[in-house]
């Protein structure tokens, strides 16, 4: 009994290790062009706070002056729950997600990416 589960378990095991490791490798090749897009953005508002998510009440990370220079590689559509009312000298909803220097967030992890309202940004 025990040869015969070990005989059905080893080929059932290595079928599910092929089928999980394929969709990764996948996946990989899938965010290589992603990282091609990114692109300097230009931050045209006074005193922008960069924020740990992508949402008007997170924690303000850093600020940014004007006419500082971060890279975003992802912009992010927001819905309403995300929506924030005049930044900048305008209301809206789509989010920046920016590289920072490294810096840690309230509960002490390190953080290298932050958000920043699209209204207070411009793509250069």
């Amino acid at each position: 009994m025990l040869t015969t589960r070990t005989t059905i378990a080893a080929p059932v095991l290595a079928a599910a290790f092929v089928l999980i490791t394929v969709p990764a490798s996948a996946q990989a090749q899938s965010q290589a062009p992603a990282a091609s897009a990114c692109r300097q953005i230009v931050i045209t508002g006074s005193n922008v706070g960069v924020r740990e998510f992508a949402h008007n009440n997170a924690q303000v990370l850093q600020t940014r002056k004007t006419k500082s220079v971060l890279t975003s590689c992802q912009f992010v559509r927001g819905n309403g729950s995300n929506s924030y009312t005049p930044k900048c000298g305008a209301s809206g909803r789509n989010w920046f997600q920016v590289n920072i220097k490294p810096t840690r967030d309230e509960v002490g992890f390190e953080v290298n990416k932050g958000y920043v309202p699209a209204t207070c940004a411009r793509v250069r």
